[in-house]
């Protein structure tokens, strides 16, 4: 499944912070030896930026977008609901959401959730990716995790507490 996130939110934010504090616009390899990550631990933060919108890439070059500056700046409230409304209309959490609406209690087991991910990935990418789309998706109060029924369910207004 193509956009899958291959970084967590910390990880996104720290780099939209970076770029911010760069005039918007950093090298990709200077980014990765600054930041003492492999280039595949960049690559992976920036591929998950840029699938949310917060950034594209041109000729080498990490390039934050309005969004990815308006989501850096923003308080945690309006980052929620950027990223909600973001990911509301990512293709992977758009079939993520249509499954948890068409089930009984609006819940998966947490199985079946992994199956959905990763049915092309090898174990490892299928347990970090999960952890991800997770993350990301209870960031944005889209979904959440019920540890005690190992369930993921999705996020209702109901379930948001006051």
């Amino acid at each position: 499944m193509d956009g899958l996130p291959r970084s967590d939110v910390g990880h996104v934010l720290g780099l939209l912070e970076i770029l911010l504090d760069e005039d918007g616009v950093m090298d990709a390899y200077k980014l990765s030896t600054e930041e003492h990550l492999s280039l595949d631990e960049i690559l992976g933060i920036i591929e998950t930026a840029k699938s949310f919108g917060f950034v594209k890439v041109e000729k080498g070059d990490v390039i934050l977008t309005d969004l990815g500056k308006k989501f850096a700046e923003a308080d945690l409230q309006t980052r929620k609901k950027i990223l909600r409304d973001v990911l509301e209309n990512h293709p992977v959490y758009q079939k993520i959401l249509s499954v948890l609406r068409g089930v009984p209690e609006n819940c998966i087991d947490r199985e079946e959730f992994d199956r959905m991910i990763g049915s092309d990935l090898t174990e490892e990418e299928e347990d970090i990716i999960s952890k991800n789309v997770l993350d990301w998706g209870r960031f944005a109060e889209i979904i959440w995790y019920d540890g005690d029924e190992d369930e993921v369910c999705l996020e209702t207004e109901e379930d948001e507490q006051p």
